[in-house]
């Protein structure tokens, strides 16, 4: 973990969903999600979730199945773009865009993902499992990339 994140306490965690369902493009749970997700519900970390290929409706649907949902706070699908799901979550937190995010890590398994990240107020994290998509990640604009969703209890710590 880099550190500038000791710096800055982060207070909530944005995933694109597809963080939560798959590793790679293998459409299975990413390794850690079902401990993970309690663990950083409990710890008070705001959990937040968003994916620009599926409609919120599909996405809460598929939380449910992870059997997930209730952890998150609000979730967001293709209906917005990344910065106004990221200015909506800031909204029912009663803050601004900007506080959020300053405030805010933001998971997801694919690199471009992260790049399109419209603020770079925002701390990027990917998850793999696979060592050689991490320079992807790196390059993309990850601070770190993790291998296990579970790990990013270490970052609230």
């Amino acid at each position: 973990m880099k550190t500038g994140l000791k710096q800055q306490k982060k207070r909530f965690l944005v995933c694109d969903l597809q963080s939560l369902e798959s590793v790679n493009g293998c459409q299975r749970t990413a390794e850690g999600v079902w401990e993970g997700v309690p663990i950083l519900s409990a710890m008070g970390v705001g959990l937040y979730a968003v994916d620009l290929t599926r409609n919120t409706c599909e996405m809460s649907d598929a939380m449910n199945r992870l059997r997930i949902r209730q952890a998150f706070s609000l979730i967001l699908g293709a209906e917005c773009t990344i910065e106004e799901a990221l200015a909506e979550f800031a909204r029912s937190k009663g803050i601004t865009a900007e506080a959020f995010c300053r405030q805010a890590i933001f998971v997801s398994c694919v690199p471009g993902v992260l790049r399109s990240l419209p603020t770079r107020h925002v701390f990027p994290v990917g998850v793999s499992d696979r060592s050689d998509v991490r320079p992807d990640f790196f390059e993309a604009g990850a601070h770190d990339v993790i291998e296990r969703f579970d790990a990013l209890t270490d970052f609230f710590v």
